[in-house]
């Protein structure tokens, strides 16, 4: 039988701003709205070691590293990051 749902967790999938527009806070923007109308306590998701840029950001937003994982067997492994939503409250 397949679990549950959780009620306590969001997953961020992507965020994405076209190139044109980025370096504009519209990534960070789109973030904080989305995470402001979130009744979960806490936030996950997953982002490539060597995608830098993403990673930065997502520091700076409050997000902590708190593994890795792979998250199919022929994926590349991921930094699996998570967020205290209740602090942003």
């Amino acid at each position: 039988m397949p679990a549950a749902p959780s009620r306590r967790t969001f997953a961020l999938n992507y965020i994405m701003v076209r190139q044109a527009t980025r370096r504009r806070g519209i990534a960070k923007a789109l973030h904080d709205a989305l995470m402001a109308s979130r009744t979960e306590s806490r936030a996950t998701l997953l982002v490539q070691p060597e995608n830098v840029p993403a990673s930065a950001a997502y520091a700076t937003w409050g997000w902590y590293r708190i593994g890795q994982l792979k998250p199919f067997d022929d994926a590349p492994t991921h930094d699996a990051l998570m967020l205290d939503l209740g602090r942003m409250r």
